[in-house]
């Protein structure tokens, strides 16, 4: 059982979120676990959708083998999306598939879904 000090530090945190949540407060990125990805995989919130992804072009590849290519990808900070450039990463082993960075429509808003290796 709670002491009644951690109770209402626990009552306040979650009437906070809940309130920040209900009133659109979006001037902050929450940071919740994902459980439909990696399980050290977190999720950020945009409270509309990211914007088509811009052009890029892909950079070489020294070793097709042992590296692969990120595409850029749309994070949401301080009220706006702001577009992170691609680009080439090493694999952590020969067999390892690179699942990408995604954008999901979540019941509470835009999700982005970091990226992760399989």
């Amino acid at each position: 059982m709670l002491s009644p000090s951690r109770h209402s530090l626990l009552t306040f945190g979650f009437a906070a979120l809940a309130l920040s949540m209900a009133t659109g407060c979006s001037d902050q990125t929450y940071v919740y676990p994902d459980e439909d990805a990696a399980a050290s995989n977190s999720f950020e919130l945009a409270p509309v959708p990211p914007p088509p992804p811009s052009e890029e072009v892909k950079a070489d590849f020294n070793d097709p083998r042992t590296q692969v290519w990120r595409p850029g990808h749309w994070v949401y900070e301080s009220q706006r999306f702001y577009w992170v450039p691609g680009e080439v990463l090493t694999k952590p082993s020969a067999t390892a598939v690179w699942s990408p960075d995604r954008w999901e429509r979540r019941q509470y808003g835009w999700a982005f879904v970091h990226g992760y290796w399989e």
